[in-house]
Order: C-alpha cells, then sequence, then structure tokens
C-alpha cells in the first residue's frame, strides 16, 4: 500500500502541475475555466492525501466550487455581449501569453518555486513543537478539534481579522456601486425544465443539513463555520445561476444587520472575556465550548451572505 500510495501521490502532482499548466496556456477560454475548476478539485484531494481535511473541504467548496461557479457565470455574461468585445477581449488574452512581462513574471515564479522546494528539502528534522503544545492544552480550549482550537482560541486574532477582510470586501463592492450603479431592474426567472426546478427545490434542504452537519462537527473534526458558512451560500448561489435572486441595488438594515453579526458576535465575546476573565478572546474553560459554537455559528450566517452578495452583486454589475 506504501508503494501504490506514493506512485498516487506522484500522480497527483504531475496532474497538479499538467492542469495548472493548461489552464493557463489553453487557447479556448471557456477550456481554460473548466482545467482551473478541475485543478480545484485535484487540489482539494492533495490536502486530503495531506491529512489536512479542513483545508481540502475550504479547496472544493470555494476553489473549486464558488470560483469555478463565478468564473463560469462571469463566461456567460461575455458570450451575451457585443461579439465585437468578445473578440476583442480574446485577443488582448492571446497577446498577453507573449507579452515579455508576461514571461518575466512566469521565470521569477519559477525560481520561487525553485528556492521553496530547495528550502523544505534543506529543512532539518526537528519535532513539530507547535502541534505538541496545541495538543497539550486541547483540553482547555473548548474544543477537540487541534485547527478549531488554534483557529478560535490560540489564534483567534487571526481568524477575526479574516472576518474583518469579508467585511471590508463587501463594502469595497457596496462602495462601486455607488460609483457605478448596477441594473436594479428585477430579473425574470428563467425557463427552466420541471427538472432542474425539482433538483433545486431537493437540493435546498439537503445544503442545509449539510452546513448545519459541517458547523456541529467542527468542535471536534473536520468543518466549522467557514466551511458550514460556504455550502450554506451556495442556496444563493444557485438562486441567482437559476435567475431566481436579481442583484440589489442597494442593502437594507436587515441585510447589514446580518452582514456585520459575526463581527460584532467575535468582538463582543472578546471585550466580555477581557472584562469577566483574563484577557480578550481569552475563554474561560467552563464556557470555552458554548462561546466557541456561539462565534461560530454567527459566522456561518455573516459569512454565507456575504459569499452570496459578493457573487450576486458581481453578476449584477457585469449586466448593468
Amino acid at each position: 500500500m506504501t508503494t501504490l500510495g506514493s506512485l498516487f501521490d506522484l500522480l497527483l502532482a504531475i496532474g497538479l502541475l499538467w492542469l495548472a499548466w493548461r489552464t493557463l496556456v489553453h487557447p479556448q477560454l471557456f477550456r481554460s475555466l473548466v482545467f482551473f475548476v478541475v485543478f480545484g478539485l485535484v487540489m482539494a484531494i492533495s490536502w486530503a492525501r495531506l491529512q489536512a481535511p479542513d483545508l481540502a473541504l475550504v479547496e472544493a467548496a470555494v476553489g473549486a466550487g464558488l470560483t469555478g461557479a463565478m468564473l463560469l457565470n462571469t463566461y456567460r455574461d461575455l458570450e451575451k455581449g457585443k461579439p465585437g468585445h468578445w473578440s476583442e477581449l480574446h485577443d488582448e488574452l492571446e497577446a498577453s501569453r507573449l507579452n515579455p512581462s508576461t514571461l518575466f513574471l512566469s521565470a521569477g515564479a519559477l525560481v520561487l518555486l525553485a528556492l521553496l522546494g530547495w528550502s523544505l528539502w534543506r529543512l532539518p528534522d526537528s519535532e513539530l513543537l507547535i502541534a505538541g503544545a496545541v495538543q497539550q492544552n486541547l483540553a482547555h480550549s473548548g474544543a477537540s478539534h487541534p485547527v478549531t482550537a488554534v483557529l478560535l482560541n490560540f489564534r483567534g486574532y487571526d481568524t477575526l481579522l479574516e472576518i474583518v477582510v469579508l467585511f471590508l470586501a463587501i463594502i469595497g463592492v457596496w462602495s462601486f456601486h455607488v460609483l457605478s450603479p448596477i441594473d436594479d431592474g428585477r430579473q425574470l426567472p428563467l425557463d427552466y425544465s420541471e427538472l432542474v426546478v425539482a433538483l433545486v427545490h431537493r437540493l435546498v434542504p439537503l445544503i442545509i443539513i449539510v452546513s448545519g452537519y459541517l458547523l456541529w462537527v467542527g468542535a471536534h473534526g473536520p468543518g466549522g463555520a467557514f466551511q458550514a458558512g460556504v455550502i450554506l451560500a451556495s442556496i444563493g448561489i444557485i438562486f441567482s445561476l437559476t435567475g431566481n435572486l436579481a442583484p440589489a441595488a442597494e442593502s437594507t438594515p436587515g441585510v447589514r444587520f446580518f452582514i456585520i453579526l459575526g463581527l460584532l458576535v467575535f468582538i463582543g465575546v472578546g471585550f466580555g472575556t477581557m472584562i469577566y476573565h483574563e484577557g480578550f478572546l481569552d475563554f474561560p474553560h467552563a464556557w470555552a465550548g458554548a462561546l466557541i459554537l456561539t462565534i461560530e455559528f454567527s459566522l456561518m450566517i455573516s459569512i454565507a451572505l456575504i459569499l452570496v452578495l459578493l457573487f450576486n452583486n458581481a453578476a449584477g454589475m457585469r449586466r448593468r
């Protein structure tokens, strides 16, 4: 099994390099997008082989799923545009492949890749001190899964800043709408077959169950708020792709509340622990599990809504 596993890993590595190359150099844009989605799926398998299932879930949901849907939706809108604009864009893409600056950046990326590979190869054998420290303090973190303990307890500041980045992203999109308003006309539902409509109606309850499971299991296994939020966001993306959810010209107070809910709860819990315990985001042992679950639930709602708005409003700006 060791030989078969090594052979499988070698094929994965070769497949990733080949897919990345085909994504960049294929003359047909649609096939490049398909290669990109397949690359994300193979990368998810690679993370699973590296015993990082949390990263595998995120890569499959975001790298192959959300990003792939956004790129394919953009391609569809480009095809519906003016033929002259499409041909001009195609000519620009073809010219950029032979541009000296592109070749220079490609050579620099290869040199950087070689240096990183050489550095990893030359690393001395040493014990994973950080992993040992996490295992020693896992019982006091409020979670039995080390990744969740690191993200929401030991390194809670990093996760808090990641949520701030998402919040700033949606603010940036709305600010762009102020400078360049989107078409606020409601999009009529597309004429899909009964099979597609029935499939969507059956997928939505299943997606909700899966996202809830990923949120709950995150305390003691692969999963958590971000993975659950991305899966939950797929409901809005499905409705957007089928024409049943049009981009809004402006946000409502309710939407703004749920967007900032995760950030408010995260900061509120941090200040609460600072006042009643020892420090900011220093959870007391007796309440750590409940506080982490509260933060993750609010983060799931905010992450899902932000991702849907980013996807839907980006599509709206392209259709204006």
